[in-house]
This record gives C-alpha cells, structure tokens and sequence, in this order.
C-alpha cells in the first residue's frame, strides 16, 4: 500500500510539473526552483541562503500568474497527515511596478542632483521691446539623497516544526518573498504620498460623479503639468486609491442605471490599498521616485540557545534593502477620496 501511494504521490507531483511548464515553462520554473533551493540550502545545516532580487522579482510574477491560471485537483493518494500552508494575498498590484527601479549590488548613500526651483517671471511674461533688457531666468540646483532602509521580518520556529513538516520551509521562504515585496510596496506609497502635491478638488458641473471621474480629474491634472526632460516626457502610469471604491469600480453606474464607460482610464493602472473610502488618493509618473533595491535578498536560518525551555529553535529571518529619492511635488493626492468625488458634483 505505502509503495502505491508513493507511486501516486510522483505522479501527482510530475502534474504539478507539468502544468506549471505548460504555463509558464520558463520563469515560473525557475520562480520555484529559486524558493525550494534557498530552503534546501537552510534545511541542510546553512545559516544564510541569498536570493538575487533582479531575478527573483520577475520569477515570483510569473509563478503568481501560472497559479492563477491552473488548478491542480488530481488526488495523489489517501495520505497521513497532508500539508497545506497558504497565506492571502498582500496586494493585488505594487507602486514599484510602475516606478523607476534599479538593483544594485552594493549599498552605499544614493545622491541625485535636482533643480528645486526655475525663478524668474513666467513665460507669458517675457516679451520685451527690441531695446528692453532681457528678464533673468535661473535654475536653482539642490541635492536630494536617500539611504538605504531595511524591510525585514523574524520569526522563531522549532526544529521538531520542521522537520515533522517537510513543505514548511518551502512556504516561509515563500512567504517572505511575497511579504518583504509588499513592505517595499507599503514604503514607497508612504514616500510618494509624502512628497505628492495636494490639491483641492473645485466643482465641474458632473450631475452624478463616481470614483472614475476623481481618477480622470487627477490624470488629465497631473499629464497637464508633467515633468519633461531632456529624455522623457512624463505621463501618469497609475492611480492608488481606497480598497472600497477598486472593489466596485467595474460596476458602477451613471443616474440611468447604465454601466459606466472606464475607458477614459484604461491607459493607467488602478492599483488598491486598504483604507477607509474618505482617505486618501493619489495619481503618480514613473519618474516622480527613483528606487534603489539591493540585489541580495538574505534568509537567515540560525540556531537559538534557549536554557529555560530547553527547546531547539531556529530564528528565521529575512532582509531586504531599499532606497527611494523623491522628486517632490511631482505626484498629486487628494486627501479625502469621497469628499473630492462629491466636490466634481
């Protein structure tokens, strides 16, 4: 019987396999690998395991969307005692996705040259008899730094823990993946928040506004006075508003009962976060917070000394390194979502 369902049981594992390569054959393979290596590594007496973020990054996206796409049911066979560990969703979309990101591999202090200010008269100012003197118009240049934080998190698990569960480690390796991208995710938001232009929305005239009129307000605003340089020209790539109004965003509807058209912001991403509807929203560029992420991911697996209990534990912990430069005033927020959306009445 026990050969049966070990026989059962590789073949179950093999469908895995195979659906995962039908998939995503490439970076979903090696997302996993990635995440079962690192553990192997720790489990087999290691007290350090490194993931390289540049490619972990894209691999655990890939691993997602093949999950996604394919569930597994086949039974593999009556079995003892299973496994199954999970945890839900942190977020649906990251800011980092949409911003400008570089991985590094050393840490040091990042310093970015800016222009704080343009004085002088504005340009419909500067028209002058042939004979007048010329208005002066000056950059003002400043420094703008930032340095590298760490987003981390420990736990304590007993070694009876893991080895009595085999597919344990796996997941924590996993879930720190996905929880350590999230608290990069929760960073950035507070920074680009931070350093967002706020604005009072003024009345236009809309008999019945929703959440899809606040998003077009601060799009059309925000590419009316984006930034341009001597290599980009900037644009809006994403909105970040209250958890309540993504949920309902493709039901809305118009005072006739008709669903409303979101093609109007189609060419942004809608990216949620947990808050109340009377908190803030905030529209941004790719260029408006230039991110610094160190290339090492460090998962830590060492032996605790605990003389009371005289139990054998492990600490687990995970490290990841970031830094973030704002460009200040770029972004634009509004601070109470539900209030600025009756404001467009």
């Amino acid at each position: 019987m026990q050969d049966a369902i070990q026989k059962l049981s590789a073949i179950h594992d093999e469908l895995v396999r195979s659906i995962l390569s039908e998939t995503a054959p490439s970076q979903a393979s090696a997302g996993l690998g990635m995440i079962k290596n690192a553990a192997a590594y720790l489990r087999n007496g290691n007290t350090r395991a490194t993931l390289k973020y540049r490619d972990l990054r894209e691999a655990m996206r890939a691993v997602r969307a093949a999950l996604k796409q394919k569930t597994v049911t086949a039974a593999p066979g009556i079995r003892d005692v299973g496994e199954f560990y999970y945890h839900r969703r942190f977020a649906v979309d990251l800011v980092q996705n949409y911003l400008a990101l570089s991985v590094v591999d050393r840490r040091e202090t990042i310093v970015e040259r800016q222009i704080d200010a343009i004085n002088g008269p504005l340009p419909s100012a500067i028209t002058v008899d042939e004979e007048a003197g010329k208005p002066v118009v000056e950059p003002v240049l400043k420094l703008a730094g930032g340095y590298f934080q760490k987003h981390a998190f420990t736990s304590v698990i007993t070694e009876e823990a893991i080895l009595s569960n085999p597919a344990l480690l796996d997941f924590w390796v996993f879930y720190a993946a996905n929880r350590l991208e999230y608290q990069l995710h929760l960073f950035l938001l507070n920074v680009l928040f931070g350093n967002a232009s706020a604005i009072t929305v003024t009345s236009q005239g809309i008999p019945y506004p929703r959440i899809i009129d606040l998003i077009y307000y601060l799009k059309q605003l925000y590419n009316y006075r984006a930034p341009q340089g001597v290599d980009f020209e900037g644009q809006a790539v994403a909105a970040v508003i209250p958890e309540g109004y993504w949920l309902t965003l493709g039901i809305q509807q118009d005072n006739t009962g008709a669903a409303r058209d979101l093609s109007v912001i189609s060419d942004i991403a809608i990216i949620p976060r947990s808050g109340a509807n009377n908190t803030y929203s905030l529209v941004f560029g790719r260029e408006d917070l230039v991110v610094y992420v160190l290339n090492d991911v460090n998962i830590y697996l060492e032996r605790v000394v605990d003389q009371a209990d005289d139990r054998n534990l492990f600490r687990f912990t995970a490290e990841l390194h970031s830094a973030a430069v704002p460009r200040i005033g770029l972004s634009v927020r509004v601070n109470d979502t539900s209030a600025s959306i009756a404001a467009l009445q």
